[in-house]
């Protein structure tokens, strides 16, 4: 028998033989028999499907379709006939090939179509990448391929104390450190450096000193300059300045209190780094107006 439709046809459309499962053949048949055939609109493409006296004739859809039956009665010779010319190749496909995705399984197959040469399976175009971060792998559970130029954002998770303070793709560092590039062994090295302060008394005198000498504990730059006072400063401001080995003063390191400035005060002052050695002299050169030679402190702070 032969079967077709005037359709449409919708996939899945098919027809088969039921038989029974018994050597008895019971009535009505319950069991396929061979592969289910699918349905098209051309008497052309329509397989045959074999019955015998107790089979019966199953057909499926998926909407309401108009079917034609042919039936073969065909003679011995007639058959093997029939067989060499249309059964000796599975017709052609009509429908789309299936779409691939990530992790599907092999399957063999039902159908008793052939696929055309120039068939092609659907692959989802891939969405952006994750962003890359965390502590922990994950498989994902994506269906896409990725694209060989694909490209993750990747964050770094930087916390303080135990505490996480930001993810981001870049750290900028900022302070007494110094990076740089270490190509050789793949890492990039940061240097933080370490600091120390020197502090000099400004000794209360009938008149105010000129300077007040103390040593660099370590080498490295003067990064930063604070004026202390003892109490609260009368009789002016107060101001120092701060020299170098032989008298080289120190760009922007002028710091002034004003009068009646509040105990413990820093300036707050940031004068340019100055390099120095450890052990060279330091001056805080007292150069205000103050008139009642208050007594304070300068400290100074390096960094390596």
């Amino acid at each position: 028998m032969q079967v077709w439709t005037d359709g449409p046809v919708a996939q899945g459309d098919q027809y088969f033989v039921l038989g029974s499962n018994n050597p008895d053949e019971s009535d009505p048949p319950n069991t396929m028999r061979g592969f289910a055939t699918p349905l098209t609109t051309s008497a052309l493409r329509a397989q045959v499907v074999m019955l015998g006296p107790a089979d019966h004739l199953a057909i499926e859809t998926r909407d309401t379709t108009t079917c034609y039956i042919a039936v073969l009665d065909l003679d011995e010779h007639q058959l093997l006939e029939w067989l060499a010319d249309t059964q000796g190749a599975f017709p052609l496909t009509n429908q789309p090939p299936t779409q691939i995705d990530v992790g599907d399984a092999a399957q063999v197959g039902a159908m008793p179509e052939a696929a055309r040469a120039d068939h092609q399976h659907p692959l989802p175009a891939p969405p952006a990448p994750a962003t890359a971060g965390g502590v922990t792998n994950d498989a994902g559970v994506s269906t896409f391929v990725a694209r060989a130029d694909h490209r993750h954002r990747v964050n770094v998770e930087v916390q303080g104390g135990g505490v996480l303070q930001g993810a981001r793709p870049r750290l900028n560092f900022i302070g007494a450190v110094s990076v740089a590039d270490n190509g050789a062994n793949e890492r990039v090295d940061v240097t933080v450096a370490d600091s120390a302060s020197i502090t000099l008394q400004l000794a209360n005198a009938s008149v105010l000193p000129a300077a007040v000498a103390g040593v660099a504990p370590i080498s490295g730059a003067i990064d930063f300059l604070s004026l202390i006072a003892n109490a609260n400063i009368a009789g002016g401001p107060l101001s120092v300045s701060l020299e170098l080995a032989g008298g080289v003063l120190v760009p922007g390191s002028l710091v002034t209190l004003a009068n009646g400035t509040a105990a413990f005060t820093p300036s707050g002052a940031v004068p340019p780094p100055a390099s120095v050695a450890q052990g060279d002299a330091i001056i805080a050169r007292f150069t205000g107006t103050n008139s009642a030679a208050a007594v304070a402190s300068v400290t100074i702070r390096f960094r390596r």
